[in-house]
């Protein structure tokens, strides 16, 4: 019977390997890495799909990330990962606050997703024999900066203040205003912007987008502004014989004394 309890023995070291590189689901999205092992200081490409809409955090030990944080809408998106010198890079994604699903509503379960690949130390092919200098020079891994560095609003000022690393803005335009000019500036010259430009408005909220992206990677960052154009009134009133406009929404309002605005 010594070789049935063999192969029980290869059949649960077989189900361990394969459990090191299967992605990890959490409710909202699913994550996976591009490979199981990593050369030290070497990179591979973490996957989070999901048909979600919303900020995710990216938290890696023993490693760095592209990206701290993503903004992921009903889609797959990469992060590129970069491992440390030796022992297991574990990258876990947490989504923040306000995630929902494709039908606007929030997600209940937000718990997060975390996927962990081995970093694997090169190997002699012969260790008595003394190491000669290597010929060719190996190329340091180029990283690309898909921060913006500024965000300029034609007659608007952004709230809050402009960061790199803020990626959710708001401003707000006078009534009768049907366009807005938006212009942005890259930190990485070689990063596109998409987004910039005259869009056109209507009163109300509307939701301006701008997105950067590099061409030799997979990885975008999308920085969102919200640009609220005033209201007119929809109904009039009569009152001690003067005429009072009703507006749509309290965007901007203050509720009077002894009163409550519920949205």
């Amino acid at each position: 019977m010594k070789w049935v309890k063999n192969f029980v023995l290869i059949v649960i070291g077989v189900f361990l390997y394969l459990g090191t590189i299967t992605p990890i689901k959490a409710a909202a999205f699913s994550m996976s890495a591009s490979t199981n092992t990593v050369s030290p200081g070497g990179t591979f490409v973490v996957t989070l799909s999901g048909n979600v809409t919303g900020n995710v955090f990216i938290n890696v030990e023993n490693g760095t990330a592209s990206e701290s944080q993503i903004w992921i809408e009903n889609n797959s998106i990469s992060v590129t990962i970069t491992a440390g010198s030796s022992g297991v890079v574990r990258v876990r994604a947490t989504p923040g606050e306000g995630l929902s699903d494709p039908q606007g509503n929030a997600v209940a379960d937000t718990s997060s997703a975390s996927v962990s690949v081995t970093i694997q130390q090169p190997t002699s092919s012969n260790s008595s024999r003394p190491s000669t200098p290597s010929s060719s020079n190996s190329k340091p891994v180029k990283t690309f900066n898909l921060n913006l560095s500024s965000i300029q609003v034609d007659g608007a000022v952004l709230s809050p203040d402009f960061s790199g690393d803020t990626v959710d803005y708001s401003v707000e335009l006078p009534k009768g205003t049907t366009s807005v000019t938006i212009n942005a500036t890259a930190a990485d010259s070689e990063v596109s912007i998409q987004g910039v430009g005259e869009h056109e408005v209507h009163e109300g909220n509307n939701v301006i987008e701008l997105t950067t992206h590099h061409s030799e990677t997979s990885t975008t960052k999308t920085y969102r502004i919200q640009v609220y154009v005033e209201e007119e009134p929809k109904v009039f009133l009569t009152h001690n014989n003067m005429e009072l406009g009703v507006y749509p929404s309290f965007h901007g309002s203050e509720a009077l004394e002894g009163f409550n605005i519920y949205l």
